[in-house]
């Protein structure tokens, strides 16, 4: 099975324009900001399993990082926050990576210091 190269539909949803990777900034009222954070958030997907994964170029960051749980929209999406718990260093980029069953091949958002500093 699978060897045919048919893929089977399996309904599934992630929208490229629904994936963001943004910075975080923690402001206080009276307090100066907090280190800048980078937030990737994925909307409005279906079928809830889901892979987010931050990347600094080609390399997986496994420590510093965070994600809520999958919360239900109530209209049968789903959506995700995962948080880069470390500032972004000038000069690299950073790319949230997207892996989905309604996806043939991983989706990326690309957030670079030099651009969005």
């Amino acid at each position: 099975p699978g060897m045919d190269g048919e893929q089977t539909d399996c309904g599934g949803l992630v929208l490229p324009g629904l994936v963001r990777a943004r910075r975080a900034v923690q402001r206080g009222d009276r307090h100066p900001p907090g280190p800048d954070r980078l937030l990737c958030s994925v909307m409005d997907f279906y079928p809830a399993q889901i892979q987010v994964r931050w990347l600094q170029g080609q390399q997986e960051l496994s420590e510093h990082v965070v994600a809520t749980d999958v919360v239900a929209n109530g209209d049968w999406t789903y959506q995700l926050l995962v948080l880069l718990e470390t500032p972004p260093r000038r000069g690299l980029s950073y790319t949230c990576q997207v892996e989905h069953v309604s996806l043939e091949q991983p989706l990326r958002q690309r957030w670079a210091t030099g651009r969005d500093w």
